[in-house]
């Protein structure tokens, strides 16, 4: 005769998920035509490759403070680098327009290393 051990009470048995092995990432669309964009484009970089200009002066666009805002908006909640978005090396001329964005009462904030990000209205 086969001697079985049985509990004496009966346990469950529980089951858990095996944890995914693949981190799915939101989709990052361009902030200027809205195309899907590569997964090797990394923080702050939101443009496709095709609208980059080299040639572009800020300084000289009466519209650079209307087409800083849009790009923020258009990034919104993710940082944006303003320079490579623009197509321009003129860092001062891009602050002093997000500086006049800042005065007008828009919430905009400097992220380290990225480019700026607009924030939540006050």
């Amino acid at each position: 005769m086969v001697d079985y051990h049985c509990p004496v009470v009966p346990e469950s048995i529980i089951v858990k998920r095996a944890r995914s092995r693949s981190v799915l990432r939101p989709h990052r669309h361009c902030v200027i035509c809205g195309a899907e964009l590569r997964s090797d484009h990394h923080v702050g970089d939101l443009t496709c490759d095709c609208h980059h200009r080299s040639d572009y002066a800020p300084r000289c666009d009466p519209q650079l403070d209307r087409r800083v805002l849009v790009l923020l908006t258009n990034a919104y909640p993710e940082p944006l680098n303003l320079l490579r978005a623009l197509g321009t090396d003129d860092r001062w001329c891009i602050h002093e327009s997000v500086n006049r964005w800042r005065s007008r009462g828009v919430t905009i904030k400097g992220v380290l290393h990225v480019g700026y990000r607009l924030g939540s209205q006050p």
